[in-house]
């Protein structure tokens, strides 16, 4: 047996906004394209946080509106809860 703090070196300490930042690429990496919407309901941020986050993320990765039937004839489109 060994304690967490035996094995886990500490993480770097990191600003506000680089955390967020942080946590937008890896948001829009695993489930882009998605909007600032999408990233701010799933993390809880507020929204400015949100956008403070995603001006930091590759553009391809964000959808400036959701998808919907007027956007795109005859695509599905599967969403979590």
């Amino acid at each position: 047996q060994a304690l967490v703090d035996d094995r886990v070196p500490p993480a770097p300490n990191r600003s506000r906004d680089d955390a967020i930042g942080e946590l937008a690429r890896r948001y829009f990496q695993s489930h882009g394209p998605a909007t600032v919407h999408d990233f701010a309901w799933w993390s809880g941020l507020t929204m400015g946080e949100a956008r403070r986050g995603a001006a930091t993320v590759d553009s391809a990765l964000l959808l400036a509106a959701p998808p919907g039937p007027d956007r795109v004839a005859g695509a599905d489109f599967l969403l979590p809860n």
